[in-house]
């Protein structure tokens, strides 16, 4: 919250405490971000020791702090005297405050945070379902950077499952569309190649084949699928740059199986107790 209210409503509820003093009432609660109002007084643990009705305390309150400097009305509601502040007086301050650069801006931390956000599959351009992600994404990592972590982002690249075989098959066998942006240039590779694998038996043959050859490990396969998925992404990598939400890292599945690390993986869990090979 800002310094300002903080400081008003602390000087408001200083004051409250010693008219009530001054008055012989006994130190009542004040909640300072209360449902209704700006500061609300709990009258309720005053009834048994003024041995009267906590709303009627609270109705005695509102007339002994309604002349405090700040406050503008109050009202009652059952046993609790809500403040009304008197915004006109404080507002230039807060707005003040907030023109200030580095405003709310944290200290130094030495957390590291990484967050991975858009990891769009690299089958075409944005739409507006797609860029949600990158928006949201960028906009939280901001937030951490301004409150002082060191923030990585990180997009992270499908490119060894079926769409990905299918787009760099259409890729390297059709003709791509009249644009210069590569993704919407590309996307009518991927969306030729898609059909023709609903319908033509030797294109469904040849993508599922080179499916297989990416889970086998193949080396050439997985190098083709990861050059197809940076043709697309570098069209795609433009719209997040006009956005500014692009990410500081891209990480392909696609080195996974390259350097042997899902093998690894495998073999530890076959290892271990969590699984069991069926025949």
């Amino acid at each position: 919250m800002s310094r300002v209210i903080n400081g008003i409503k602390e000087s408001v509820i200083s004051d409250i405490n010693k008219v009530l003093k001054k008055k012989n009432y006994p130190q009542l609660p004040i909640d300072n971000n209360p449902i209704q109002g700006d500061l609300s007084i709990i009258c309720f643990p005053g009834a048994q020791v003024l041995n009267k009705d906590p709303e009627q305390i609270a109705l005695d309150i509102s007339g002994l702090v309604a002349d405090i400097n700040y406050i503008k009305s109050t009202f009652v509601i059952k046993g609790f005297c809500n403040i009304i502040l008197s915004w006109d007086e404080i507002i230039d301050g807060v707005f003040a405050e907030l023109s200030v650069d580095n405003f709310g801006r944290g200290t130094s931390k030495k957390d590291s945070i990484l967050i991975e956000h858009t990891s769009a599959n690299a089958t075409g351009p944005f739409h507006m379902g797609r860029a949600r992600n990158p928006i949201i994404g960028d906009s939280v990592s901001r937030l951490f950077k301004y409150g002082g972590y060191n923030v990585s982002t990180e997009y992270y690249v499908n490119d060894t499952g079926r769409q990905a075989a299918t787009v760099a098959y259409g890729i390297k066998n059709y003709e791509g569309g009249d644009s210069d942006k590569m993704d919407h240039k590309l996307v009518e590779c991927y969306r030729q190649a898609s059909d023709n694998l609903k319908e033509d038996e030797h294109v469904k043959a040849e993508i599922y084949g080179k499916m297989e050859k990416i889970e086998g490990g193949d080396r050439e396969a997985l190098l083709e699928v990861k050059r197809a998925a940076k043709m697309m992404l570098s069209g795609m990598k433009a719209s997040l740059q006009r956005l500014n939400a692009e990410a500081d890292n891209y990480f392909h599945e696609s080195d996974l199986i390259l350097d042997g690390s899902v093998n690894e993986v495998i073999d530890l869990l076959k290892e271990s107790s969590l699984c069991v090979e069926e025949d």
